[in-house]
């Protein structure tokens, strides 16, 4: 990321310093690109230098690349669960739900309950909705349910009820994970430190995309970059890791219509770093793609 070429005021520098060092002791790890801009941006800061580690490649031979699918690919004739992504930590305790739209559907039974059985345990059925870009139907957490527990883990499920046949079909299911209440205040404080900083709307964005990455909390990062794309944001950066974090999850639908708009805003813009990496998860994408719908090369 290009350096910014206001100056930042030293109240403004101490508070990042401060972050830097409180994002330290919470265990929060800073990828190089994340540490590379606060040095950039904070004068004097020994303390940012200590936090830059050797670049790593994305990929290896035995583990893949960090964005290749970490389960099955999503099958469209199914509800599968879009949000909260499956095996993701939460730092929301109410999170808004949504899953892939079935042909013909009449309606959706959603279910969420404490894994253990001891806890919480609600059922919702769903009548009226409606299906937004690739499928996508959404629904608000309810309000008169109660909150997800610090350090507990859930399950979700949603089934589909066909119009022809009146029978469940295959439902779609997710796990995840409510953070600790320790890490709930830790990332908190950074994520106000963050908003309160003079950075723009993106800035901020590529800063907290790295922490959620780091802490696994793929719904935050999601709804965090899809209201930048609401917003009419023309960052290539801000669908191609859309595209990553679709891709990671298994969504390739949805990751292909990010990688798409991420190279044609690179190309226009000129910036041929992003514009690789898009390209390169674009033909990641398509690969599998023909995988799923069963064409061999």
């Amino acid at each position: 990321m290009a350096v910014m070429k206001r100056q930042i005021s030293t109240s403004l520098a101490l508070g990042l310093r401060l972050l830097v060092l409180s994002l330290t002791l919470a265990s929060i790890n800073w990828n190089q690109t994340t540490t590379l801009l606060l040095a950039e941006t904070i004068p004097n800061t020994s303390e940012v230098n200590v936090l830059i580690s050797q670049t790593k490649t994305n990929c290896d031979p035995e583990n893949g690349c960090p964005e290749d699918p970490r389960g099955s690919i999503a099958n469209p004739n199914t509800p599968y669960i879009i949000s909260p992504f499956d095996e993701t930590n939460l730092l929301n305790d109410k999170p808004s739900i949504s899953w892939h739209a079935v042909p013909g559907a009449i309606n959706y039974t959603v279910r969420l309950r404490d894994i253990k059985g001891s806890g919480l345990d609600w059922e919702r059925t769903v009548d009226n909705f409606s299906t937004l870009d690739l499928g996508e139907i959404k629904m608000p957490y309810p309000d008169d349910a109660a909150a997800l527990q610090p350090g507990s883990k859930y399950k979700l499920i949603v089934e589909a009820r066909s119009q022809a046949t009146q029978k469940r079909i295959e439902a779609g299911t997710a796990q995840f994970r409510m953070l600790s209440k320790e890490d709930i205040e830790q990332l908190r404080e950074a994520i106000e430190k963050i908003d309160k900083s003079n950075f723009s709307k993106e800035e901020k964005a590529f800063l907290l995309s790295d922490i959620y990455k780091d802490k696994e909390l793929n719904a935050e990062m999601r709804e965090m970059l899809e209201g930048l794309v609401i917003a009419g944001s023309k960052k290539a950066k801000i669908y191609r890791l859309l595209g990553d974090l679709y891709r990671r999850q298994g969504l390739i639908d949805f990751a292909k219509s990010r990688y798409e708009i991420a190279v044609r805003l690179a190309t226009t813009a000129q910036d041929s770093k992003e514009l690789a990496a898009a390209q390169a998860g674009l033909n990641k994408t398509n690969e599998l793609l023909k995988k799923r719908n069963g064409i061999t090369p």
